[in-house]
């Protein structure tokens, strides 16, 4: 799954964070799981702490992190689905959502 480039990604709940090397580590305070966010999702989940479209994080990370645009799209994508499953971020405005 692709999300729509106009997608407006937001944190959707409270972690307890600490970062440990080059992870962060989070607690989520509701459902009591630990997560493990290598640098990449750790970014990602940095700049949604405020509200922002996918297309904008995707420009983001391609220029931060030096990778292809495709690419880029279908492992954010992935990711963010999973972070939505787990009810950490809101996914606002994709219709697939």
């Amino acid at each position: 799954m692709t999300l729509a480039p106009s997608a407006v990604l937001s944190r959707s709940a409270t972690l307890i964070e600490a970062e440990v090397d080059d992870e962060l580590l989070g607690l989520h305070i509701d459902s009591g799981l630990c997560y493990g966010l290598n640098a990449t999702a750790a970014a990602i989940w940095n700049r949604i702490a405020t509200p922002l479209r996918f297309d904008t994080l995707v420009d983001w990370l391609v220029g931060e992190f030096s990778v292809a645009h495709d690419q880029c799209v279908v492992e954010a994508s992935a990711l963010i689905a999973e972070l939505a499953a787990d009810g950490l971020i809101r996914i606002d405005g994709d219709p697939a959502h």
